[in-house]
């Protein structure tokens, strides 16, 4: 198995499940922020497990690379387009998924309308940011582990430290799907899934491979 291959479906079958959850099931348009690997993966993955989303929307900070993603999704039968103005495409958008290396926030809460559900899968590291303190203090807040989001990941991290985000208010996305935590409460509800990614989600993923193999 490739690793790097496992790593970014099962980042983006993670993302997709988290959106079973937590996006309005009317959800239409779906904004990718970024336009590497991760970020192709992300568009293909939530459009496969979302078959009623008739736009997707692509912005890099690179407007190239932008286009060149646009292209090669819809090549791939997806409705993409690239666009160039973040915060009139975030404030259209239903969903948005954000796959960046971003040092400063991206999203801004001004731009996101109530409903909205975010997917953060970049800024995996100290130092990196991809929503603004206010946005990520408005929102639902689900990660994949919680230790390693509140070790990580300063979108969450610096919010609470500010005392802008009570840690007892984050929930493990296992506990939405134990049935331990509820999903979106209402239409107007702000939800963001925050992503760092952990070993036994690669565990768990090549398990899926090798018994697929096996059963062949």
């Amino acid at each position: 198995m490739d690793g790097d291959e496992l790593t970014g479906r099962r980042t983006a079958a993670t993302s997709a499940l988290a959106a079973r959850y937590l996006a309005r099931p009317n959800a239409t348009h779906l904004l990718i922020i970024g336009s590497g690997r991760i970020a192709r993966e992300l568009a293909i993955t939530h459009r496969d497990a979302r078959p009623g989303l008739t736009r997707i929307s692509v912005w890099s900070r690179s407007p190239e690379r932008a286009v060149a993603l646009a292209d090669s999704l819809r090549a791939a039968d997806l409705p993409a387009d690239s666009v160039t103005d973040l915060a009139l495409a975030a404030s259209q958008a239903d969903m948005i998924s954000a796959a960046t290396l971003s040092t400063e926030p991206l999203l801004q809460r001004a731009w996101i309308r109530p409903g909205t559900h975010l997917d953060l899968v970049g800024a995996f590291r100290p130092g990196m940011r991809e929503a603004d303190d206010s946005l990520v203090a408005a929102s639902r807040v689900v990660c994949d582990t919680r230790a390693g989001v509140l070790a990580e990941a300063d979108d969450v991290r610096v919010p609470i430290e500010r005392g802008l985000l009570p840690v007892e208010q984050i929930y493990e996305l296992a506990e939405l799907c134990r049935g331990d935590a509820p999903g979106r409460q209402h239409a107007d509800e702000i939800t963001l899934f925050k992503s760092v990614g952990a070993a036994l989600e690669d565990l768990a993923a090549a398990i899926v491979v090798y018994e697929g193999l096996q059963s062949a």
